[in-house]
């Protein structure tokens, strides 16, 4: 069966021609079906905006997934055309031609159907028509599979970001709602008063040592102390004894001050007297 590889290279310069052009080619014909594929959509879009103004409805914004529904049916009747055509010029069976048309847009190219072998001996403009709905068929094809395939990429890519979005702000919700543990209290990380703010931040400088997991006990049991627990209270206490210290230094300056000026007011009444 003749097919797409029946033709092959001989000499070293056509195949060194053909992976120069190759590397040049099809990044090229990447390009032009992207572009094509793009202004396939604006067209699309355009239209389908119009057919809601007409029927009234309340938005005529069209969405990516609208537009990927209409691009694929759009392929799926460019198939059925194909291959209807097909049918009738080449004697294939309609799932055949069908196939064909598939195989080729999808580039996949097995070469097992080929278009215009038959009777290649004939003469090429009896059949220009033929040839001509051959080349349009695979050019319009690959522009609206490339079209199809964009927009497919950037819903898949779409649907990640929002899927990432989401877990992100579902994560920051949860750390915005833990819980910390201490006994058998649960007390809440944005613990605060009715404002949320500044009897919130005073509990925490208060208990800092509510802050960190490793640092609290999460026993039920609140018999025992932890060593953070214990070193705060020794903290506490000692700094209470340090004000209590010098609250009672202050007192007795103010005794031995008071001592003295009645005693000064004694000796001058004396004074006075005599």
């Amino acid at each position: 069966m003749k097919c797409y590889g029946h033709r092959t290279l001989l000499t070293s310069r056509g195949k060194i021609f053909c992976i120069f052009y190759a590397i040049l080619g099809i990044p090229m014909s990447l390009i032009m079906f992207q572009s094509a594929g793009e202004r396939l959509n604006s067209i699309l879009t355009y239209v389908l905006t119009r057919l809601k103004r007409l029927f009234n409805k309340k938005s005529t914004k069209i969405t990516d997934g609208e537009l990927l529904v209409a691009e694929t049916l759009l392929s799926v009747i460019t198939l059925l055309i194909g291959a209807f055509v097909f049918s009738r010029y080449e004697d294939w069976t309609f799932f055949d031609s069908f196939y064909y048309g598939f195989i080729t847009l999808t580039t996949i190219g097995f070469g097992d159907f080929v278009v215009m072998q038959k009777d290649r001996d004939g003469k090429f403009w009896s059949k220009v028509e033929y040839f001509i709905f051959c080349m349009t068929f695979i050019f319009f094809g690959l522009t609206l599979l490339a079209s199809s395939m964009n927009l497919l990429v950037l819903r898949l890519v779409a649907f990640y970001s929002e899927e990432r979005l989401l877990e992100r702000i579902r994560q920051e919700e949860q750390a915005r709602q833990a819980v910390l543990l201490k006994g058998d209290v649960i007390c809440s990380a944005n613990k605060g008063g009715p404002d949320g703010s500044a009897s919130g931040k005073q509990d925490q400088r208060e208990q800092p040592e509510t802050l960190y997991d490793s640092r609290t006990s999460v026993c039920s049991c609140t018999c025992f102390d932890t060593y953070y627990e214990r070193r705060h209270k020794i903290k506490k206490r000692q700094k209470r004894s340090k004000n209590t210290k010098h609250h009672n230094g202050g007192m007795k300056l103010m005794k031995s001050s008071d001592s003295t000026s009645s005693i000064r007011f004694i000796v001058q009444s004396r004074r006075s007297s005599v």
